[in-house]
C-alpha cells in the first residue's frame, strides 16, 4: 500500500520506492524486503514525430506518443488532477520548438481512473522559424535532453548521481520536403552499465530521419563508478554529440 501517490499502479512500480527496502510489519517476524526495481523494457515511451517543412519556411508538427509501464504515470496523473487545457498547453509546448505554436489540434485520452494504463496521444500545430539560417543552410537541434543529468557531474563531486528511473525511450522525427548532407556524422553508440544510446539517421525519398533510442539502466550512480574511465568516456561522447 503506497499512500503518497496520486495514482494507482498494479501493474508496476512507483520511482520514488522502487529498488528500496521495504519494511514488513510483521508481529511476529518483521523483516526488510527489496521492492523490484523499475525494469526498463517494461517503461516505455515511444513517440513519432514529422515535421514538414512548408515553402514560407513554417513547419506543420504532428507528434503520436505511445506510454507503457510506469512511463504513463506522470501523464494519467496530469491528466485525472488538472484541467484538459493545462494538460493539453503543456503536452504541446513539451514538444514545440517556438514559444507560440498555432494551429493547435490534441487528442488525449479521457481516463475514468487514477489507475496506470498504457496511453496514446496525438499532437498537431503548426511554427514558425523553427530552423536557423547559417552560411552551411537551415539548422535544426536534435533532442538529447535525456544526457543532460550525466553530464552535470564534475570529477569534484563526491555525492551520488541520479538520472532518472529506468525507462526504455525510442524517438523517431522525419524531416520532409527536405535534403540534408554528411548524416551519418550525427550517428553514435554507447553502451555502458548505466545507460544505452544511440542515434541512427537516414535519407529516405520522403526527408531525412532521425531514430534515437535511449535505454536509461540504473539510476543512481556512485561517486566511484562516475569518475571511472567508462563513464569518463560516456561524458566525453555525449558531449560531442548530445550538446549544442
Amino acid at each position: 500500500i503506497d499512500p503518497t501517490n496520486a495514482t494507482a499502479m498494479s501493474c508496476g512500480v512507483f520511482a520514488d520506492i522502487a529498488d528500496r527496502p521495504s519494511l514488513v510489519l510483521n508481529v511476529d517476524n518483521p523483516s526488510y524486503e527489496m521492492i523490484p526495481a523499475i525494469n526498463p523494457s517494461h517503461a516505455t515511451a515511444f513517440t513519432k514525430e514529422e515535421i514538414a517543412r512548408n515553402d514560407d519556411g513554417s513547419v506543420r508538427v504532428k507528434v503520436e506518443i505511445n506510454l507503457g509501464g510506469e512511463s504513463a504515470r506522470e501523464l494519467v496523473e496530469l491528466l485525472t488532477s488538472q484541467p484538459l487545457s493545462v494538460v493539453e498547453h503543456e503536452m504541446v509546448h513539451g514538444y514545440a520548438n517556438t514559444e507560440n505554436p498555432k494551429t493547435i489540434s490534441v487528442v488525449l485520452p479521457k481516463l475514468s481512473s487514477r489507475r496506470v494504463v498504457p496511453l496514446e496521444a496525438q499532437l498537431e500545430f503548426d511554427e514558425d522559424e523553427v530552423f536557423t539560417h547559417t552560411n552551411q543552410g537551415s539548422t535544426f537541434s536534435l533532442e538529447s535532453m535525456w544526457a543532460q543529468p550525466y553530464l552535470s557531474i564534475k570529477d569534484s563531486d563526491e555525492g551520488i548521481l541520479y538520472v532518472g528511473a529506468p525507462e526504455t525511450r525510442e524517438y523517431h522525427v522525419t524531416f520532409t520536403n527536405v535534403e540534408a548532407k554528411n548524416i551519418d556524422a550525427l550517428a553514435y553508440e554507447v553502451k555502458t552499465p548505466w545507460v544505452n544510446a544511440k542515434r541512427e539517421l537516414r535519407a529516405t525519398d520522403n526527408g531525412v530521419q532521425v531514430i534515437q533510442i535511449v535505454e536509461i539502466l540504473k539510476s543512481y550512480i556512485t561517486p566511484r563508478e562516475h569518475k571511472s574511465p567508462e563513464f569518463i568516456a560516456l561524458q566525453k561522447t555525449l558531449r560531442k554529440y548530445c550538446t549544442r
